[in-house]
């Protein structure tokens, strides 16, 4: 298994998603809007890799993160002292 890198840190005080951006994809390490695909081309089987923090998406990475995402918003994914 390939180490895994840690992401650079974000150096956006804003977000980056504006409403001229539709539906570009975004990458879930770092937040930036990549102006060169779409969230359509990445559900459809597209691989892309990020210009900012050069981690690699496609579809299946990023239902994992988003399944993280709601696991850690849960209940269940909650921490208890």
């Amino acid at each position: 298994m390939a180490p895994i890198l840690p992401f650079r840190e974000s150096k956006n005080t804003e977000p980056t998603v504006t409403a001229d951006l539709g539906d570009r994809a975004l990458c879930p390490g770092c937040h930036t809007a990549d102006p060169t695909i779409t969230m359509t081309a990445v559900t459809a089987g597209a691989l892309w890799t990020c210009t900012r923090c050069a981690q690699r998406w496609d579809a299946d990475k990023l239902a994992a993160v988003a399944g993280y995402a709601a696991w850690v918003a849960s209940p269940a994914g909650a921490v208890y002292a």
